[in-house]
């Protein structure tokens, strides 16, 4: 009989491995939407030149007017030359490829950390499953991905030394330094790597402690004494074989203190400060978190023989660590996921050896549907990160809050002289330094590092204050303005002002981003669409033939754009062109339902054209 489940067994783990895949693939693949992505690609980009030519890693800021030639240090420009080689063979699918393909190795990692450290297949896909429902928000196409693969795989690697402890460890310990070398330039999360290996340093010298006098303690001070000497050669390795030298190491501890980063940036506040506490990935860590205390405690009670010596300490140090900077952190959420996978296998593994001794044939079945379902699911409806809030996968492959369309209208601004100066939103920056490159040089973008506590500070304010702004332009004298507007809010005081001011004309606006210039350079300014006061009752029979033109070159840039939808629908309406307006509304609402104004104007469309139902219906939708 045993032999005849053989082949049910290795098709079920089959099915477990693919299922999982699968749900990497759906939570994974999703539009791309940090602006860190395309400065990353912008230093790609310039480091491969430099490179080429022979000039070294650039250690110098290169695409603002405000902090040209600044001091840096590339702490990512290996994994930022991999992104770009990656979009340029390949556009935004090869940036999607790596994506994937190192969640994938990080999940290899993790699953071969656990195995090692004792863990049964079915509690690692079940571990896995419910890492990537937990991590799925940082699963994000930055470099950070790199430290997760690296992390994982430098765990399996001190889990196969703990599991040979008794023998005094292994010698492919030895690559450890190697491997950080490699992390340290392309992530400066390689500080995590040397913190793991310091736990588990610890975690030897105390079995040797333990052990001292004993026979068998000898290989086990051998081996305390080999991870402290890989320690300090991870460090020594980390700090000098990079383009800045030892400066690296301390390029995390100075981000982690920046007060700009910490107190403005969301990802660095602490998730019980606002309101990612009521998200489903914070949910998700809060369960993950419990089941490893008490996985911790029921496989302790149990005495797991598979366990290695050596094994439940670290993972101690890295939860405890790793769940204090989850409290403080959004961004450590995610990682203390990831970082305390192979534990979280473990552990559940004892605590099902504790409450169901024993096991089933084809037992991986029931995970590999659970993650089959929740691929499906989730490509299907999106990833809920709210109940009413979801990510959703590709198509597109670029997400339409990218400012595509406003860089190419600036492309193309002729007048422009070299080197324009854009003062930009700083959530614009990342993709205006990609495309514009050769035409204009930014105000700031997310890379904090590059632009400081006080200057960052002072530009952040200048798009909440109406007078800073003001001192702003006096200062820097831009040639145009880019800002997102949405995120400013329809109250925005400096959108406001830029409405009553005579020196800004508007010239491009889409549902994200508005672009000023100044008003003699403005050969065809927005009439009737603004940011601010779009009132469309002011649209009368007499404006119908201009709005609707206007309206058409919005939807030039953005096809069923709510605003261009909006001026288009009440241009048509106004000239009796009901039908027409209606079938522009619907289109729009089915592209972007979230509209309150859009769907009041469907109402005054279904109305007009006696729907009264409809007219209903979307009235309430409105409200």
């Amino acid at each position: 009989m045993r032999r005849a489940w053989i082949p049910s067994m290795r098709l079920s783990t089959c099915a477990a491995i693919l299922a999982i895949a699968g749900l990497a693939a759906a939570t994974t693949l999703t539009p791309l939407a940090t602006n860190d992505l395309w400065v990353h690609l912008a230093v790609g980009r310039e480091t491969a030149r430099e490179v080429s030519e022979g000039h070294g890693v650039p250690k110098e800021e290169r695409f603002s007017f405000t902090a040209e030639h600044r001091p840096l240090v590339p702490h990512e420009w290996l994994s930022e030359l991999l992104f770009y080689f990656g979009y340029r063979a390949a556009g935004p699918v090869g940036i999607q490829a790596l994506r994937l393909l190192l969640v994938l190795l990080m999940l290899a990692g993790a699953g071969a950390a656990a195995r090692i450290g004792g863990a049964e297949r079915e509690t690692i896909f079940w571990t896995l499953l419910l890492l990537l429902l937990a991590a799925a928000p940082r699963l994000i196409e930055r470099p950070h991905l790199f430290t997760y693969a690296f992390s994982t795989w430098t765990l399996a690697l001190l889990a196969s030394d703990v599991r040979a402890a008794r023998e005094g460890g292994i010698r492919r310990a030895w690559f450890l330094p190697a491997l950080m070398t490699v992390w340290a330039n392309l992530h400066g999360g390689f500080i995590v790597g040397l913190f793991l290996i310091g736990c588990f340093a610890a975690g030897a010298a105390t079995s040797a402690w333990k052990t001292a006098g004993q026979r068998h303690g000898r290989p086990l001070r051998r081996r305390s004494v080999r991870l402290g000497w890989i320690l300090a050669a991870s460090v020594a390795c980390s700090a000098l074989l990079n383009p800045s030298g030892p400066a690296l190491l301390q390029l995390p501890f100075q981000l982690a203190s920046s007060e700009t980063v910490t107190q403005r940036i969301l990802e660095w506040r602490s998730p019980l400060s606002g309101s990612y506490w009521s998200t489903v990935p914070f949910a998700l860590t809060a369960l993950w978190a419990v089941m490893l205390a008490g996985g911790f405690w029921l496989s302790r009670r149990s005495g797991r023989e598979k366990e290695p010596e050596g094994w439940r300490l670290p993972g101690l140090l890295i939860a405890v660590t790793f769940g204090i900077l989850a409290s403080r952190q959004v961004r450590s959420v995610g990682d203390f996921a990831v970082f305390t996978a192979p534990w979280v296998a473990t552990a559940l593994a004892g605590a099902w050896g504790s409450l169901r001794p024993g096991s089933l044939p084809g037992r991986e079945i029931l995970p590999a549907g659970t993650a089959a379902c929740a691929a499906l699911a989730i490509a299907l409806f999106g990833y809920p990160i709210r109940p009413h809030s979801r990510v959703h996968c590709i198509p597109p492959l670029v997400a339409p809050s990218t400012p595509v369309a406003a860089a190419e209208f600036i492309a193309q601004q002729g007048w422009l002289p070299p080197e324009a100066r854009v003062f930009n939103s700083y959530t614009l920056g990342g993709y205006l330094a990609w495309r514009l490159h050769d035409r204009a040089r930014i105000l700031i973008d997310s890379r904090n590092e590059a632009y400081g506590d006080e200057l960052t500070g002072e530009i952040l304010r200048s798009f909440r204050d109406a007078a800073v702004f003001e001192q702003a332009l006096e200062r820097w004298h831009p040639d145009l303005l880019v800002l997102a507007w949405r995120q400013m809010g329809g109250n925005s005081l400096v959108l406001k002002k830029l409405a009553a001011a005579p020196a800004w004309s508007l010239v491009f606006l889409d549902d994200g981003v508005a672009v000023y210039c100044p008003r003699e350079r403005a050969t065809d300014p927005l009439r009737f669409a603004s940011p601010v006061a779009f009132d469309l009752r002011k649209i009368g029979p007499e404006q119908a033939a201009a709005a609707l033109e206007e309206g058409r070159r919005l939807s030039s840039w953005q096809p069923e754009g709510v605003i261009a939808t909006l001026l288009t629908g009440r241009a048509l309406m106004v000239s009796g062109r009901k039908q027409e307006a209606l079938q522009a509304f619907e289109r729009c609402a089915r592209h972007d339902p979230d509209s309150p104004a859009l769907w009041g104007m469907l109402a005054a469309a279904r109305n007009a054209v006696g729907d009264r139902d409809g007219a209903a219906v979307a009235k309430r939708r409105a409200e």
